[in-house]
């Protein structure tokens, strides 16, 4: 099971930028228990939502990160549910 946070417990082990409506980079891989964080650098509000619907961010406004712990492995794709140009891919594998 995927398990999200709001908060800094963990130390970032991947950072995603959001920025001219694109997740830079756009595939990041990380290990179980990592925690990856997308910082909003846009002026538009964004959220990061994985496309299973298994686990979606607040809406993030500029200056807001959203941070995010996996448990399990695999290929998790996401995207902004306010602009659907914009794909993401989270890897996670041992």
């Amino acid at each position: 099971m995927l398990a999200a946070f709001l908060t800094s417990a963990h130390a970032p082990k991947g950072t995603v930028t959001i920025s001219s409506f694109q997740f830079t980079p756009e595939e990041l891989t990380v290990a179980p228990g990592d925690t990856v964080t997308w910082d909003n650098e846009d002026v538009f509000i964004h959220t990061v939502t994985a496309d299973s619907g298994a686990w979606s961010s607040p809406e993030l406004r500029r200056g807001q990160r959203y941070m995010f712990v996996p448990s399990d492995t695999g290929r998790f794709t996401y995207h902004c549910s306010a602009h659907a140009i914009m794909h993401g891919v989270l890897i996670v594998r041992q």
